[in-house]
């Protein structure tokens, strides 16, 4: 392979002993992307330009010689430097293209999470707490894509952003058209989706203050209606207690009718007590039930 051939190779020096293969070799290197940066005559004679080789070459004797020095050219270096960061470019476009559809999935499946929390709204209270948790969970899901989106897309920016100022050289420097990249992403539109994508995490962060006080509200709420319902059955048992030791009054023979009549005082005791505390777990479920209300109003959205 000639040393112009070489796609590796960025200089070569080359000493020439006849014009013929100077020539020969400097047309060669053009058609390839190089260009004469120096030449240096050896011999008895001064070497003089020659403007047809683009070299300080005059031979007048055998024992002349010419020592060229050749690197590529500005046309060559453009398109390299354009293949380059062409190159770069394809990965991150990929990620960003699989980066928007995932985004617009777990944008809906937030949506619908959110439906399905108004929706639970108009249930049981016990049905409200799953429905707030997953919106929860499906907001941080989205917001972590959001952020690792945006990472990637700022990268692919500054990439593409290296792509267009490298087609710009190349241009310039006489590049074909045809060698351009596609740029399926056009960085006046990355920074529209960067603009956007942004004013959609900020709204999301927002969203997901004000989710957290709901889901911790219902989380509340919920645990105050098991309280009130365990309340219930207790006085419901309580109550069921004091009847059976009443009837045992009735029956008791004389001598058990004492012990049966304090059976009835404790149940009755208990029976109040019982009350009590249900009375509490119906205030706590009260007051947990205004904060859910309070903080789903307040959230945004």
């Amino acid at each position: 392979m000639a040393w112009y051939d070489d796609q590796k190779r960025l200089t070569h020096v080359e000493t020439y002993e006849n014009e013929k293969k100077l020539r020969k070799e400097v047309e060669a290197a053009a058609k390839r992307g190089w260009t004469v940066q120096d030449s240096v005559g050896i011999g008895g004679h001064r070497n003089l330009w020659n403007p047809l080789l683009g070299v300080a070459a005059v031979f007048t004797r055998t024992k002349d010689k010419v020592t060229v020095t050749f690197v590529r050219d500005a046309r060559w270096n453009a398109a390299a430097d354009l293949a380059k960061v062409q190159g770069d470019l394809k990965g991150p476009a990929d990620r960003h293209a699989k980066d928007s559809a995932e985004l617009a999935k777990k944008t809906d499946q937030v949506e619908r999470a959110r439906e399905r929390a108004q929706t639970a709204l108009q249930a049981s209270v016990a049905d409200r707490d799953p429905g707030e948790k997953d919106l929860l969970t499906a907001l941080k899901q989205l917001i972590d894509e959001r952020e690792n989106g945006l990472k990637r897309l700022r990268k692919l920016l500054t990439a593409t952003q290296h792509v267009e100022s490298a087609v710009v050289r190349a241009a310039a420097a006489g590049v074909e058209a045809k060698r351009f990249p596609s740029i399926r992403f056009p960085s006046s539109q990355l920074v529209s989706v960067d603009e956007e994508w942004s004013q959609a995490l900020l709204r999301e962060k927002r969203m997901l203050d004000g989710q957290e006080r709901v889901a911790r509200a219902a989380s509340q709420l919920k645990k105050a209606w098991e309280r009130r319902e365990a309340g219930q059955k207790k006085l419901d048992q309580g109550s069921a207690q004091v009847d059976k030791a009443t009837s045992e009054v009735a029956v008791a023979s004389p001598d058990q009718t004492v012990k049966a009549e304090r059976k009835v005082g404790e149940a009755r005791d208990e029976l109040t007590k019982r009350g009590s505390e249900l009375e509490a777990a119906e205030a706590e479920l009260a007051r947990c039930s205004d904060e859910f209300s309070q903080a789903a109003s307040e959230r945004g959205f």
